[in-house]
């Protein structure tokens, strides 16, 4: 084998090992906990149009007013790479009925495929175990 073939094949090891997550890799329905607040959080992720719905609610949302912080969200959702990215998030409180824009964020999926970890700059991480595909 040419030397030039030899580092075109090692270069193409990685590529062929780890392979890329499909699209679909990321649907589901899940379910974690806020280490924060302790709120119980569900998480829906569905195919829309060219990306994907987003969908959380959320038993704790601290930008919600009252005794009542019970919150949804909803989102559009796009694939960078391995990477789920949330914009256009709307929240809504459901005992108030305001409404506010959330800031986008990251859904990285684990190797094994069964947690989903949002990455919201400046905020901790949240972890979603997945329930059903």
């Amino acid at each position: 084998m040419l030397p030039s073939r030899r580092l075109l094949a090692l270069a193409l090891l990685p590529a062929l090992a780890a392979p890329a997550l499909a699209d679909d890799d990321f649907i589901g329905f899940y379910q974690g906990i806020n280490t924060e607040t302790g709120s119980l959080s569900s998480l829906s992720i569905v195919e829309s149009g060219n990306g994907f719905s987003i969908a959380a609610h959320a038993t704790v949302f601290g930008d919600c007013e009252g005794s009542d912080k019970t919150a949804t969200l909803t989102a559009d959702g796009t694939m960078a790479r391995d990477v789920l990215k949330r914009s256009n998030g709307q929240l809504r409180c459901v005992a108030t009925g305001t409404t506010a824009t959330v800031a986008d964020g990251d859904y990285i999926l684990s190797d094994d495929e069964e947690i989903v970890t949002l990455r919201v700059p400046g905020r901790p991480d949240l972890h979603y175990h997945r329930l059903s595909d």
